[in-house]
């Protein structure tokens, strides 16, 4: 069905008494009701009319004028908002020229102000300024103790070399019974990734016109980690004692090692190698082989600067594929805090000898007590 025929229909639908009122006619615009045409007038008249022609013709030129009208609103409307858009823009413009006043004004009410504060400001300013200052000077002070941390602890760790000299008061048995004082120094350096270890003695004594100890000894160790515990140990030792019938002795080679522990608290490591050894007696005899070595170091700091350590030395000789004699050497000693870098020194220590020299007996025992001085740098 087309829509001439639904509004022919609807046309025809309504009776000639029917009457349509200036309300129904309003239409919503923008949220408001506008009456555009007295339509209720024009619709009242199309509905009066007898024929069907006449209602068809009448609403026709209804709508004709409907939409002319439309259009006219809509120019109409649209000056309207020109309009007005004008106007606002001039208000804004004389606003704009007003506000230099304003300011000025407002201006000279802030500058009045100000001045009344300004007392209370400074004051203000001024502690603010005196709190940074102290905050600057607690931060510089706080930097030059973090920097004194800093340059201990580097000069502390720093410190790889160790001195010890010690005096010592010696008495032996064995060979020999004999008091006397003897003299020891040891120069170590310890880092991380190799140690050196150089030690020097001499001792003599004489018991009733008799010479009781007339021993010189000079060892020089160094060691480099190679992975992670594991070392390599170059070692060379020389000997000179008359009591003993040791004109000189030396001995050199290298031997593999591992550090067990190395801790300030504690230290623990073990060698061993094959060295040359070379011995010549007051008779000018001379004796050359190649013997097994095998040495024990260990430490212990139960608490600061007391300290125990223990020192063994195994050589062992050979005659072709056959053990023959051994020598071994142990030294225990004790650390006890004086004053500062001074320390109580006592020590225990044997060399056992499994084939001494003829009318030599096998065994040297000795204490001693020693006033030690340890310095590092």
């Amino acid at each position: 069905m087309s829509a001439t025929q639904r509004a022919t229909q609807l046309l025809v639908r309504f009776p000639r008494t029917f009457r349509i009122s200036a309300k129904q006619c309003m239409i919503p615009a923008r949220g408001t009701f506008i009456s555009i045409i007295p339509v209720n007038i024009i619709l009242n008249r199309i509905l009066s009319a007898r024929t069907l022609f006449v209602r068809v013709f009448l609403a026709r030129a209804l709508l004709r004028r409907a939409l002319l009208i439309n259009v006219l609103l809509a120019i109409f409307l649209l000056s309207v908002r020109v309009v007005l858009a004008e106007a606002n823009y001039k208000l804004v413009l004389a606003e704009a020229d007003q506000k230099p006043v304003l300011d000025g004004a407002t201006q000279k009410l802030a500058l009045v102000a100000e001045a009344d504060q300004k007392p209370d400001m400074a004051e203000t300013d001024q502690k603010v300024e005196a709190d940074q200052k102290v905050e600057a000077d607690q931060k510089a002070e706080a930097d030059q103790k973090a920097e004194a941390g800093q340059k201990s602890e580097q000069s502390r760790k720093a410190q790889y070399w160790t001195l010890q000299y010690d005096l010592e008061y010696r008495r032996s048995r064995g060979n020999t019974r004999s008091y006397d004082l003897r003299t020891e120094m040891n120069l170590t350096m310890k880092r991380p990734s190799d140690d050196l270890h150089l030690t020097a003695s001499y001792a003599e004594g004489k018991t009733e016109d008799e010479i009781s100890d007339d021993r010189k000894s000079f060892l020089a160790t160094y060691n480099h980690l190679v992975i992670q515990r594991a070392y390599v140990k170059a070692f060379f030792f020389y000997e000179k004692d008359r009591l003993r019938d040791i004109a000189r002795r030396f001995q050199i080679g290298p031997t593999l090692g591992n550090k067990f522990y190395d801790t300030p608290k504690l230290f623990f490591s073990t060698d061993a190698g094959t060295i040359w050894d070379e011995t010549e007696n007051e008779a000018g005899d001379t004796e050359s082989e190649l013997k097994g070595l095998w040495n024990i170091d260990f430490s212990y700091e139960p608490v600061t600067d007391l300290k125990v350590e223990e020192k063994m030395k195994w050589t062992q000789g050979f005659q072709g594929l056959k053990a023959s004699g051994f020598e071994v050497s142990s030294e225990t000693n004790a650390y006890v805090p004086l004053y500062r870098k001074l320390f109580l020194k006592i020590s225990l220590t044997e060399h056992y000898n499994d084939q001494p020299q003829q009318d030599y007996k096998k065994s040297d025992l000795a204490v001693i007590t020693s006033l030690s001085y340890i310095t590092h740098f």
